[in-house]
């Protein structure tokens, strides 16, 4: 009889076993939707200011980044020290690298207008055209517009 219940016992352990690697194999697993906080996948570090025209520019540096992250994947704000979300018509953001452009971004309207595509590579520049007004004292706000990424990350402008 005991080994009887051992041989029962073995079949039910094997047959369970079997159906649970059937189960994974064939595909029973829903995706888990999985959001990678954008704070962990990029860094951008503080500006550099410069004059050209009468255009104020603030250029940031890619830092650090997840490779996969495009630009098209981010949104851009500028918020001056006053708290105030920049929307002058005309205000642009550019990504370059080294000096060509590779992508545009209208930060009136908050849309990309060419170069979404494009890859964040490491030592990538994102250069802020605020139309002389100063944004000293705020901050660039990246944020996520996808469902890879969540949150958003700041960086301050001396």
């Amino acid at each position: 009889m005991l080994i009887a219940v051992v041989i029962v016992v073995a079949f039910v352990l094997a047959s369970t076993a079997l159906a649970f690697v059937l189960y994974f194999e064939v595909g029973g697993l829903t995706p888990v939707n999985f959001h990678v906080p954008l704070g962990t996948s990029l860094l951008i570090e503080p500006p550099t200011e410069m004059i050209v025209s009468g255009h104020l520019w603030y250029n940031f540096t890619v830092g650090a980044v997840t490779p996969g992250l495009q630009w098209g994947n981010l949104g851009l704000f500028v918020q001056t020290a006053s708290g105030n979300t920049l929307v002058a018509p005309g205000a642009t953001a550019l990504v370059l690298s080294p000096g060509a452009p590779l992508a545009s971004y209208d930060l009136s309207h908050a849309l990309w207008t060419a170069g979404a595509s494009t890859s964040v590579l490491l030592g990538q520049v994102l250069s802020v055209d605020t139309l002389g007004v100063s944004a000293s004292g705020g901050t660039l706000l990246v944020s996520s517009t996808t469902s890879s990424y969540s949150g958003f990350i700041q960086v301050y402008i001396p």
